[in-house]
C-alpha cells in the first residue's frame, strides 16, 4: 500500500483489530502480528535421530536394562518389565505431555529375539494420581514364541497389565529388518500401525477406543511422559519423532481435572470445553487430567504458556479439598499459577469449582471459591447454577454427584459463553 493512498485515513496499530472497522487501515506491524498469532499446530514435540555420543539430559532411565548410543543408533537391551513396564526410557525434556492428540513415529532395526517374550514399545506413562490408567503402550512382539510378530496395545493400571487390542495376523521379519512403528492418540482413540520397511510388507493396524463412562478407577488422563519400553532382547532405534496437531496460539486454553478432561459425558464432544469451541468456532485446547490437584496444574504451567493461548480458563482445586491438601498449599499453588500467567502476559479467568456430593456427604468447595473471589482476579460462577442448596443438583450430574452429565456440561458451556 502506498503512503498516499492512506491520506486522511487513520492508521490502526491494534493487532487484535478489535474495532472491526471499514474506516481504519491497519499498519504493517499490526497485520504481521495478527498473522503470527493465528492458531497453528504446535507441531513437533520430539525429534531425535541419535546423531551423538550419548542420550543427554532429555531422557530419564527407569528400571533395569541398557540404553546406549552407538553408530547413530539407540541400542536398547535387557529389561524384565516386571509385568508393569517399569523398565523404560522416559523423554523428560520438556515435562509432561499435556496433549490429547499425538502421533509417535519410530524406525528401528530388530537386533535380536528373546526365547520366551520380547518386544519394543512406545507409549505414554500417565500421571494416575490416586487411581486411573498409568500407561498405554503399543508393542511389536519379537520373540521365538507363538506370538512372534504380533502388534498389541497394552493398558497398565499401576501394576495390572491388560491387552486391550491385538492384531489378527503376524508381521514377518528377520533379524536386521527395519520396522516402522506408529502409535497415536486422537482424544480417546488409540491406534497402532506397524509395517516391515525392509520387506515392504502391508501395514497392520490395531485400534482401541477408550470408553468415557466407566468406573472412577478407569479414568484416562492427558498428562505424562512419552516413553520407549523394552522387554528382553535387543532393538536398535534409528529415529523417534512425536508430533501433535494441538494448536499453538489457541483462542482459549482450559486447565482442570476430570471434569474438564471429559469424564462421564456420553461423547467427547459433549464436554463443556468442546461445546465452547463448537458454539463459537474458536480454537480450544485443554490441559486436564483425572485427579489433578493445583500442584499438577502448576507443574505443567510452563507448557501451558508455551502454547501461547490468547486466554486461559482455570477450574481446579476441588480435588485438593477432596484429598485433604492443606489450604495454605492449594492457595499458594493457585497464586503461583496466576502469577506465572501474569508474568507471561496471558489473561485468565477462574471457573468456580462446581458442587460435589458423594456417598459420604457434601464436599465443601466454598472455601476454595471464596478464595478465588477474594483474589480480585476474573472469575465465572460455575458453582451456584449447578447447586441445589448446599449439594450438587442431580439433574446436572452423573450418578456419582461429582462429575456433571451431558446436561451439566451443556449448562457450564452456556454459563461461560454468557460471560464472554
Amino acid at each position: 500500500m502506498s503512503q498516499g493512498s492512506t491520506k486522511g485515513v487513520p492508521i490502526d496499530t491494534d493487532s487484535t483489530m478489535a474495532s472491526n472497522s471499514d474506516a481504519l487501515v491497519p499498519s504493517q506491524k499490526a497485520v504481521k502480528t495478527a498473522i503470527n498469532t493465528l492458531p497453528k499446530s504446535k507441531g513437533t514435540l520430539v525429534s531425535d535421530h541419535y546423531q551423538r555420543a550419548s542420550l543427554g539430559a532429555n531422557y530419564t532411565k527407569q528400571g533395569s536394562g541398557t540404553n546406549i548410543i552407538t553408530g547413530n543408533e539407540l541400542v536398547i537391551s535387557g529389561g524384565s518389565g516386571s509385568g508393569s513396564f517399569s523398565d523404560r526410557l522416559d523423554y523428560t525434556g520438556y515435562g509432561r505431555t499435556n496433549v490429547n492428540q499425538f502421533t509417535q513415529n519410530m524406525f528401528y532395526k530388530v537386533g535380536s529375539k528373546d526365547a520366551t517374550i520380547g518386544f519394543l514399545g512406545i507409549g505414554v506413562q500417565y500421571d494416575f494420581g490416586f487411581n486411573g490408567v498409568s500407561f498405554f503402550a503399543g508393542m511389536f512382539q519379537t520373540t521365538n514364541a507363538s506370538f512372534d510378530g504380533l502388534i498389541k496395545i497394552y493398558r497398565v493400571d499401576i501394576t495390572t497389565v491388560t491387552t486391550v487390542a491385538s492384531s489378527a495376523s503376524n508381521i514377518s521379519y528377520s533379524i536386521g529388518d527395519i520396522i516402522s512403528f506408529e502409535f497415536s492418540r486422537e482424544q480417546y482413540v488409540l491406534t497402532m500401525k506397524v509395517f516391515n520397511v525392509t520387506t515392504n510388507s502391508s501395514t497392520v493396524v490395531v485400534t482401541f477406543t477408550y470408553p468415557l463412562i466407566v468406573p472412577t478407577a478407569n479414568q484416562l488422563n492427558s498428562t505424562g511422559y512419552f516413553s520407549i519400553l523394552t522387554y528382553a532382547g535387543t532393538q536398535n532405534v534409528l529415529s523417534w519423532v512425536i508430533k501433535t496437531k494441538e494448536k499453538q496460539n489457541p483462542n482459549y486454553c482450559f486447565l482442570g481435572d476430570s471434569i474438564t478432561e471429559a469424564f462421564s459425558v456420553s461423547n467427547y464432544n459433549n464436554n463443556y470445553t468442546e461445546l465452547v469451541a463448537s458454539k463459537t468456532g474458536v480454537v480450544v485446547v485443554k490441559f486436564a487430567r483425572a485427579n489433578a490437584v493445583t500442584q499438577d496444574i502448576l507443574n505443567t504451567i510452563n507448557e501451558t504458556i508455551s502454547f501461547k493461548p490468547v486466554k486461559v480458563f482455570i477450574m481446579v482445586g476441588g480435588n485438593d479439598i477432596y484429598y485433604g491438601v492443606a489450604a495454605a498449599t492449594w492457595q499458594a499453588n493457585l497464586t503461583s499459577i496466576w502469577n506465572a500467567l501474569i508474568s507471561a502476559n496471558i489473561p485468565f479467568t477462574n471457573l468456580l469449582a462446581t458442587p460435589r456430593s458423594n456417598g459420604t456427604g457434601v464436599l465443601n468447595v466454598v472455601p476454595l471459591n471464596n478464595y478465588i473471589i477474594a483474589s480480585g482476579y476474573a472469575y465465572i460462577d460455575t458453582y451456584t447454577p449447578l447447586a441445589s442448596g448446599i449439594t450438587a443438583n442431580p439433574k446436572y450430574y452423573n450418578s456419582d454427584l461429582i462429575h456433571p452429565n451431558d446436561l451439566g456440561h451443556e449448562f457450564i458451556s452456556s454459563i461461560i459463553l454468557n460471560q464472554l
